[in-house]
């Protein structure tokens, strides 16, 4: 009778794992581009992780090409809404106080990614759209 037991979970297990491995990775998993500028590169996993890349000016050097690189976590906030905290890695200028909480939101079906922060360093770039690559 164990052994019998044993069998029935071991084929109940192997059935739920199978329909949890059906599901579709969220919206927002993937590699996105900049719509502002093609430089600008995001890609986010289905773990929960990701890295972005800003290539940006600053008004003392408008000539001059700044970027800055953040690991990112994300967490699935409702249906369509997803929230980025960053953690400046590298820098042409400065980590320092640099780690914006990006909130970003899904749509044109899943192809189009809204984001927006109001992190005092991003004044100017508050708003960054994304297209999937």
């Amino acid at each position: 009778m164990p052994m019998m037991r044993h069998a029935l979970l071991l084929a109940w297990l192997s059935s739920g794992c199978s329909l949890a491995n059906s599901f579709d990775d969220p919206p927002i998993v993937g590699d996105w581009i900049g719509l502002e500028n093609a430089n600008n590169e995001m890609t986010i996993d289905v773990e929960g992780d990701g890295e972005l890349a800003l290539f940006y000016s600053i008004e003392s050097l408008p000539d001059v090409s700044q970027h800055d690189v953040f690991e990112v976590s994300w967490e699935h906030e409702d249906s369509d809404t997803f929230v980025l905290v960053t953690t400046c890695s590298a820098s042409t200028t400065s980590c320092q106080d640099n780690n914006p909480v990006i909130v970003c939101n899904i749509e044109d079906d899943d192809e189009l990614l809204v984001c927006s922060t109001n992190h005092p360093l991003w004044q100017g770039y508050e708003q960054l759209d994304w297209s999937e690559l």
